[in-house]
């Protein structure tokens, strides 16, 4: 080879090796303004729902205080004792100034998980919009526009993003990954405008996002029910028979589905299933 095609093959792998160098640094930059991009999204979010959940008051004491000395030594008139031990004052209406879509706010304490409700416009509005309707990759909690915004359906399906800091449901893989945290945590809970109600969770699982979890109906037969039933038994990771068995399948059973992303561009989803145990007015 002379000395000028050696210089030109010389000179060729720098060029080619300078373009490399220059689109590996494109790369960086823009990977770098994607993550200054997310956490700043991250950040709007936060302080977002930090700012909404200071307008409610959770109450998580298990029992209420007894002054002894107030009761009578003849008969006292019993009252029914309540199910639900975690009580939330908010105002309603307040929150439905700031989104008509609000629907309730759903709370999981060892989570962290509190957060307001909408009901989804059917368009996927609410995957890249907060609760204030602001642009944001967050989006926010909302439920299926297929379901009933009273939780009346047989199978209520909320969804949120799988975000990167835990916030949404992005915690919600850990109770799959420890389901002690299940096991001694058992209940979540949703406040509408006018009822508390309290869901023990029965199952969870991971799933393909044209899974049969999604296949949602107005109405269900009974037999339908227990074929759904029949189906989460097959796919369940943690299932709690006692909580809800086919034996205990009946036409007033409730579910409350809770779906998160399994992972960033995964085509599964995260499920965890809570049945009704409880249903009370807000006081």
């Amino acid at each position: 080879m002379s000395k000028e095609n050696n210089k030109k093959t010389k000179y060729n792998k720098k060029i080619v090796l300078t373009v490399v160098l220059v689109v590996m640094l494109i790369g960086v930059a823009v990977s770098i303004v994607g993550i200054v991009r997310t956490y700043g999204n991250y950040a709007k979010e936060r302080a977002e729902y930090e700012a909404l959940e200071e307008m409610v008051s959770i109450d998580t004491k298990k029992e209420d205080s007894i002054d002894s000395s107030m009761l009578e030594e003849t008969a006292v008139e019993e009252v029914e004792e309540s199910k639900i031990k975690v009580q939330l004052d908010m105002n309603f209406s307040e929150l439905k100034e700031i989104n008509s879509d609000f629907i309730g706010w759903i709370y999981y304490e060892p989570l962290e998980l509190s957060y307001p409700m909408v009901m989804d416009k059917g368009d996927g509005y609410y995957e890249k919009h907060s609760f204030e309707n602001v642009s944001n990759s967050a989006g926010a909690i909302f439920m299926d526009y297929l379901c009933k915004a009273n939780f009346t359906s047989f199978n209520s399906i909320v969804y949120g993003h799988n975000m990167r800091d835990g916030s949404m449901f992005g915690s919600l893989n850990e109770l799959l990954k420890d389901t002690a945290i299940i096991e001694a945590n058992p209940y979540f809970y949703v406040f509408t405008e006018k009822e508390a109600l309290m869901y023990q969770i029965f199952a969870g699982y991971y799933t393909p996002a044209s899974s049969k979890t999604y296949g949602l109906q107005l109405e269900y037969t009974s037999s339908e029910m227990k074929d759904y039933l029949e189906y989460i038994d097959g796919v369940a990771e943690f299932r709690d028979m006692e909580a809800l068995s086919l034996d205990t399948l009946d036409n007033d059973t409730k579910i409350c589905t809770l779906s998160t992303c399994h992972g960033l561009h995964s085509g599964n989803r995260t499920v965890i299933h809570g049945v009704l145990v409880a249903r009370e007015p807000r006081g």
